[in-house]
């Protein structure tokens, strides 16, 4: 029994309850994703920026038929508003593992970011969260720069919601 194309697929995601420390009120995000392209084309390729694996990260060169990420945010939610705006504060560390499937995940190239952002939420306008990031990307490949800064507005997360759906399939990438 031959397979002809296939990959493995897993993720974890998990939200913290949102917790008190004095006036302060923070929350906890981790996200973990591991994919695997079994017998890929050479031309299908995993890369690092597509979606949210290391956030701002636009290298290139980072490329392979196997992949693993984890991302870590903490945020503080400000008690004070902003010219009607709420206000959060988050910290981020976006890790990155990619290469060949012929060898185990840990041995492959490492990638990274950290960074600072602030968050601006209005619900009385046509744009209704904006966020200003300054990333650093300690492992850049040559094709990017080490620094990233991003001012844009953020569309609101889909969280998964246990509703059953049709079957459909995955998608490589």
């Amino acid at each position: 029994m031959a397979f002809e194309q296939g990959q493995v697929q897993a993720d974890i995601n998990y939200i913290s309850r949102q917790f008190n420390a004095g006036r302060k009120r923070f929350r906890l995000f981790l996200k973990t994703n591991y994919l695997l392209g079994i017998r890929r084309f050479d031309i299908e390729n995993l890369n690092l920026s597509f979606g949210e694996h290391i956030r701002g990260f636009s290298g290139k060169e980072a490329v392979g038929k196997q992949r693993l990420s984890f991302n870590l945010e903490y945020v503080l939610f400000l008690r004070r508003e902003f010219y009607k705006f709420n206000m959060a504060v988050y910290g981020f560390g976006d890790v990155g593992i990619i290469g060949s499937d012929k060898y185990p995940v840990f041995t492959q190239d490492y990638y990274g970011g950290l960074g600072l952002g602030l968050r601006l939420h209005n619900e009385n306008l046509v744009f209704k969260t904006f966020h200003i990031r300054l990333a650093f990307y300690p492992f850049a490949p040559s094709d990017m720069s080490f620094t990233g800064f991003i001012l844009q507005e953020q569309l609101k997360k889909n969280f998964y919601s246990f509703q059953p759906e049709a079957p459909q399939p995955l998608k490589f990438q």
